[in-house]
């Protein structure tokens, strides 16, 4: 496959992700709505690669992402099996949820998961999605 048609199947992805009904981007963020209604908003400085100012989630928003990706898998996460996942104990899980900050490669596997545009790709590598 050239070069050209990765980068083509890449942005339709890309363009239809933002498209779904429940996930749009706004200029501050991500702002989602579930399947059982309930908004999520995830801030900006959240959604950036690590090198261009990163900010930890709060546990909202560590918990809307989780949500997503329950929603997306049609399953109940567990501590204990997404520390599976990430590669941590369900213990990290739960301080993580009670406010200690994600590290950035878990929030990524994370973001990954729920399906999110590749974000953390720094623009500077000029890799189109």
């Amino acid at each position: 496959m050239s070069s050209y048609s990765l980068r083509a199947v890449s942005r339709a992805y890309f363009l239809q992700v933002l498209h779904r009904p429940s996930f749009f981007q706004l200029k501050s963020g991500i702002s989602m709505e579930s399947q059982n209604g309930s908004p999520g908003q995830i801030r900006y400085a959240c959604l950036k690669p690590f090198s261009d100012g990163w900010e930890p989630p709060s546990m909202e928003e560590l918990k809307v992402v989780i949500k997503k990706v329950e929603e997306l898998n049609s399953i109940s996460l567990s501590g204990s099996s997404l520390g599976s996942f990430l590669g941590v104990s369900g213990r990290t899980i739960r301080r993580w949820i009670g406010g200690e900050p994600i590290p950035y490669p878990a929030w990524i596997m994370l973001c990954n998961a729920a399906d999110f545009p590749k974000f953390w790709i720094p623009s500077s590598w000029n890799i189109h999605q």
